[in-house]
């Protein structure tokens, strides 16, 4: 599936392009001190032995389905690792939704009062 794929970046032109690219984003210019259009932030907690990069697999998350893998990237946040879902890690910018892909595979639209059961520490 598309979220769980590893991919090699080349700089500025992967994060505005194809999947990587979210229109909204790319309308927002430049983030403070940061020239990467970045779209998506992963889960921090994706990495085994947080923060340290050791990523898990499908089949040892309790709820994949319920697990946020990537969601949209709040706009000065920018390219941290999402470690919670609140606005100023999160981007709800899209009629106040963000964009979550889940472990599992499926993408959802939700706003920030819709979090409470996705999954971000496991």
């Amino acid at each position: 599936y598309v979220f769980g794929a590893l991919w090699d970046f080349d700089g500025d032109s992967d994060f505005e392009s194809g999947v990587f690219a979210c229109p909204v984003r790319l309308q927002e210019g430049d983030a403070p001190n940061n020239t990467f259009y970045v779209s998506y932030g992963m889960n921090a907690y994706n990495s085994v032995n947080f923060p340290l990069p050791a990523t898990r697999k499908e089949n040892a998350i309790h709820a994949p389905a319920a697990t946020l893998l990537v969601a949209d990237i709040e706009f000065n946040y920018n390219h941290p690792p999402l470690e919670r879902l609140d606005a100023d890690q999160v981007g709800y910018k899209h009629n106040n939704r963000a964009n979550f892909g889940f472990f599992d595979g499926h993408a959802a639209s939700t706003t920030l009062k819709q979090t409470n059961g996705v999954v971000v520490k496991f």
